[in-house]
């Protein structure tokens, strides 16, 4: 019984997008709002191949398709950032899979600077205000500024900064967070910054390099020179109190030997990067990559443990983000609109009578 209850709540929720889709005459948007109910329905991973292997360009036949998969599948019960361990210098630059299969796709690089760009949805990318507005790279295609449009600063002093691109991807839009995740909470990093040298590096209190851990007061990785690849790690929240930095209130994230299993360190070209918090069973857009901190003395172009990430705290500017991002109506509130558009058509209709 529970089954069918689901079954046909899902067949409403599917009504209710294709609807909406026809109110807004988008019928580009209807669709893509129907991947997004599937898609979290059936994980982001398992769906996101389907579509990228049947010919996703084709909005109608990736609709076919998507109904096609959710008729069979819902009855039955179902460089980047600095990163730790062996294979960190090459690993973690494709999508992740389930249980960790964040938005990976909405995070691109800019082109031609040092910096990333996170797709919000509705044709705007978040990025920081040091790295500025600009052409950027989603899924190896290059999207052009909407130079008609004036990025927007989030209060005019932070270091987040919103602009418009043309033409833009067919990506879902982000979450934000509505809170902040407490101090201890996991977090996935993910930007297009600097990659790492494949050995750890030691180093004494003078910051000379050694031979081994013999003596070491410092270890840590040196960066690869050269350009900048897409990677992804994790690490814990540090604290519950945000610093502030560049005018923004910011988390911070440690970078630990004895971390997470591919603790995560923001480098050159990371800023404006993702970190995404799972929240229950639903991604957010928690922070945004900002800056580092380091050790007096430490060399230029590396990364120490004890080093830090700072990433702004989004739920803080959650609002004056929507103000220019609106957020997704909810499904109460296209069920209400429906409604109430069925009993206008019905009155209308028994006037006619």
């Amino acid at each position: 019984m529970l089954g069918i209850i689901d079954f046909c709540c899902r067949c409403i929720i599917l009504v209710i997008q294709i609807v909406k889709g026809f109110i807004l005459r988008d019928i580009r948007q209807s669709a893509l709002n129907i991947e997004l109910v599937i898609l979290k329905g059936l994980g982001y991973g398992f769906s996101r191949s389907l579509i990228r292997f049947f010919a996703p360009k084709n909005l109608a036949m990736r609709y076919l398709l998507l109904l096609c998969v959710f008729g069979c599948l819902v009855p039955v019960r179902l460089q980047a950032v600095i990163i730790t361990g062996v294979g960190g210098d090459t690993g973690n630059t494709t999508a992740p899979s389930s249980p960790n299969d964040f938005p990976f796709d909405n995070v691109g690089n800019m082109n031609g600077k040092a910096g990333t760009g996170l797709y919000m949805g509705s044709g705007w990318v978040l990025t920081a205000n040091h790295v500025g507005a600009g052409d950027v790279v989603f899924g190896g295609v290059t999207y052009s500024e909407d130079t008609g449009t004036t990025p927007v600063r989030i209060n005019d002093t932070t270091d987040i900064l919103l602009f418009k691109i043309l033409n833009p991807p067919e990506l879902f839009s982000l979450d934000i967070s509505a809170a902040r995740p407490s101090g201890g909470d996991e977090v996935f990093m993910m930007g297009f910054g600097r990659g790492r040298e494949a050995d750890i590096v030691y180093w004494d209190a003078s910051w000379n390099e050694l031979p081994s851990s013999v003596g070491a007061t410092y270890s840590g990785y040196e960066w690869v020179p050269g350009g900048f690849v897409g990677r992804w790690g994790n690490n814990e929240i540090t604290g519950n109190t945000n610093t502030t930095v560049l005018g923004t209130e910011q988390m911070q994230i440690d970078f630990d030997s004895s971390g997470e299993t591919w603790e995560a360190m923001g480098s050159t070209g990371d800023s404006g990067g993702a970190v995404f918090y799972k929240n229950g069973s639903d991604w957010e857009l928690a922070g945004m990559m900002s800056s580092i901190s380091t050790i007096s003395g430490q060399p230029s172009n590396t990364s120490v443990f004890g080093n830090a990430t700072f990433a702004a705290d989004l739920s803080v500017y959650r609002d004056d983000i929507l103000t220019v991002i609106p957020e997704p109506v909810s499904f109460a509130q296209w069920l209400g609109l429906c409604c109430g558009v069925f009993i206008l058509w019905r009155s209308f209709y028994q006037r006619g009578k």
